[in-house]
């Protein structure tokens, strides 16, 4: 046995130190950033933007966020507000995670890194509501 392990490329204590680094770092997600730009534009080029309770910007806003989190997106004008929701789903880095995991039974380490996900949608469109004008003649 150890006549093989002489004959061998690398040494023992090279495996040893990297076997644990492609079992932890198996995949593309630790390589990702962990936030992505999201642009959100509003149809009304007054509206004030919101992401997480926090003003972005007016009529347009290309936000960097976290991938790791959901996002809620609001805007307004007055008293006309529109929302959006931002989720997620699996990136490409974290499908290549997911394939290497299922080729190389290597541990899916990868889906706890941030550069699994993305962030969906990619992009936002807001439609603020028309403002309304009440009728002198009727209540509505």
């Amino acid at each position: 046995m150890e006549l093989l392990s002489q004959n061998r490329r690398f040494p023992k204590r090279v495996w040893s130190l990297v076997l644990p680094v492609l079992v932890l770092f198996n995949g593309c997600s630790f390589l990702a950033d962990t936030h992505q730009i999201v642009p959100i534009t509003a149809t009304d080029a007054r509206a004030t933007i919101f992401v997480d309770g926090k003003e972005v910007g007016v009529g347009s806003a290309s936000p960097k966020l976290d991938r790791s989190i959901n996002h809620r997106v609001r805007a307004e004008v007055g008293n006309r507000r529109i929302y959006a929701y931002i989720g997620r789903s699996a990136s490409a880095h974290g499908t290549f995670d997911v394939v290497g995991g299922l080729l190389f039974g290597i541990t899916f380490v990868g889906y706890f890194a941030p550069g699994f996900w993305e962030l969906d949608p990619p992009e936002i469109t807001l439609k603020v509501p028309e403002n309304r004008r009440k009728c002198k003649y009727c209540n509505h």
